[in-house]
């Protein structure tokens, strides 16, 4: 016999518990399952959770023991429950808490019923707004934990996209402000069951019947001239005022259509409360109030601007003074060392400077003037980011930097690269940079 549940939530969304009697069992690979003759669980579907909530038993020692139920899905006309791990169940098939014929008290997890049912209302009554103001059609939904989304998609009189088309972040702020209107307003919410697609079909909804038969059609406000009017299986408040508000995030284009990050009543209410908290914090951190907080934030990146500006300029100073400084101790050393030279003595050992007053990265432009006057090789060690800089001039005897770093740099930790005439290494610390130096 095809086993049917009697579907409660569907007569009355505001039931929380009801009694039931069990009609199947089974153990699956992730827990212990059972269908009910009756329930006020509502079945994952239509992009909105299941419910949540509890199953306790009423006969014999079964009577008083409570378990939880953590997923309900529907499964051809009959709704299946399953209990939540508890970490103690047994690897029997007779170990199963309930049996066949059992009558239990089935009752729903409310907190986490009306906010699914706040947040699918909201749903409809922002993808109803957007589409009676823009035609833009919600070709997909997505309820997750931290926000939900609609995919919205412009089309044509054939159901194309209408390329280029895109819904704007500030279109979609207009919709919520819409939305909200409807919201405050009150408007009703039906619910309307209907046995054929022919029968459905005769409702004002914003896009064509998709099924066959045993349809639910959700009506916000007037039926004949609805603030939204769609197919779903949800649930959803007696009224638009209970959703409380909604509030869009962002959008982003996905493919031919705009993706609407929003969400509705406790959980939009939770995202504003955070972010009103960091944007007191960062009004209090700059010593004004969240209104102000804009024109201070301006202010102080000008501010900022005209520091970097003034920095870069010191820094430059400093790099040249260092260059200034490496062409001296050049130039007296190529005098001590001038008869060395004219007798043929090899290439002399190179000069190692240490600067901590800039990086690496600053001393660039003046390691290009290097460049042009070096004469012998010259190291420029940066500690303070474990970074040497090698840089030689182009005659034979001397340092040929990029062999330098490729062959010996690798024994320290170092990786880099370079020419014969200039080269970086970057080293894991100050120690390893030191002990390179030592070999040189």
């Amino acid at each position: 016999m095809e086993l049917t549940t009697s579907r409660l939530y569907q007569k009355d969304v505001y039931l929380r518990a009801a009694e039931a009697v069990i009609t199947a069992t089974e153990k699956r690979e992730d827990g212990y399952w059972f269908a009910a003759d009756r329930t006020p669980f509502f079945p994952e579907g239509g992009g909105q959770s299941s419910d949540i909530g509890t199953v306790t038993g009423k006969n014999e020692k079964a009577a008083g023991a409570t378990h939880r139920i953590d997923l309900v899905l529907e499964e051809g006309d009959a709704v299946w429950h399953r209990l939540a791990a508890s970490g103690e169940e047994e690897t029997a098939p007779d170990a199963h808490p309930f049996k066949t014929g059992e009558t239990v008290t089935l009752a729903i997890d409310w907190a986490h019923r009306f906010e699914n049912m706040q947040r699918h209302a909201g749903e409809h009554i922002l993808s109803g707004r957007i589409w009676a103001l823009y035609g833009g059609t919600n070709r997909g939904f997505h309820m997750g934990e931290d926000y939900m989304t609609i995919d919205i998609r412009f089309e044509d009189a054939d159901g194309n996209a209408v390329l280029g088309k895109t819904l704007t972040l500030d279109m979609a702020m207009a919709a919520e402000h819409a939305a909200n209107e409807v919201i405050w307003e009150d408007l009703p919410i039906h619910v309307d069951y209907f046995e054929t697609n022919e029968e459905a079909s005769a409702m004002p909804t914003r896009k064509p019947v998709a099924f066959d038969e045993d349809i639910s059609i959700v009506t916000v406000g007037d039926r004949e001239e609805p603030a939204d009017c769609c197919a779903c299986c949800g649930t959803h408040p007696s009224t638009a005022g209970q959703v409380g508000l909604v509030k869009v995030y962002r959008v982003e284009k996905n493919k031919d259509m705009t993706r609407v990050y929003f969400d509705a009543g406790r959980k939009a209410m939770a995202h504003i409360d955070a972010h009103m908290a960091i944007l007191t914090d960062l009004a209090n951190a700059n010593s004004t109030s969240p209104e102000e907080l804009p024109a201070r934030l301006h202010a102080e990146e000008e501010r900022h601007a005209k520091m970097r500006e003034e920095l870069t300029a010191f820094r430059k100073a400093a790099a040249d003074a260092h260059l200034a400084e490496i062409l001296t101790a050049l130039e007296q050393k190529a005098s001590s060392e001038q008869a060395a030279e004219e007798a043929g003595a090899a290439g002399s050992a190179p000069l190692v400077f240490t600067f901590t007053d800039i990086a690496s990265g600053d001393f660039s432009k003046a390691g290009k003037k290097l460049q042009k006057k070096i004469r012998g090789s010259v190291l420029a060690a940066f500690p303070d980011e474990s970074v040497l800089l090698l840089y030689a001039d182009k005659s034979a005897d001397s340092l040929d930097c990029g062999a330098v770093v490729k062959e010996q740099a690798a024994a320290f930790g170092g990786r880099g690269g370079g020419n014969k005439e200039s080269a970086r290494a970057m080293f894991p610390d100050q120690e390893s940079m030191k002990r390179f130096l030592e070999t040189l």
